[in-house]
């Protein structure tokens, strides 16, 4: 069960506890994992390309969640041209 979020602007971090099967207890658990630099690379590979634009495509529509939508860059529910447009301005823009 997360009980805190947080980021300290380069790591996003989740705070909870969860059920060890092992010790038959409760135990505090700390999730990481950097925080994109660029929302709008969806495939996670440094680079703002046609892979990304791929995957917004398959997300068209509206967003039902949790989780939200990935590719609703607008963070509005939709995934639409607002969406597109802020892709295509970030193209190639996380290069490695």
């Amino acid at each position: 069960m997360a009980r805190s979020v947080w980021s300290d602007g380069v790591t996003l971090y989740v705070a909870g506890s969860g059920f060890n099967v092992q010790t038959g207890r409760n135990e505090a658990l700390l999730w990481t994992r950097p925080v994109l630099s660029c929302p709008a690379d969806l495939d996670g590979n440094r680079t703002v390309d046609g892979g990304d634009l791929g995957s917004l495509l398959l997300d068209w529509g509206p967003c039902t969640g949790p989780p939200a939508c990935a590719a609703d860059l607008t963070d509005d529910g939709m995934v639409d041209g607002q969406d597109l447009g802020e892709l295509l301005l970030a193209w190639g823009e996380c290069g490695a």
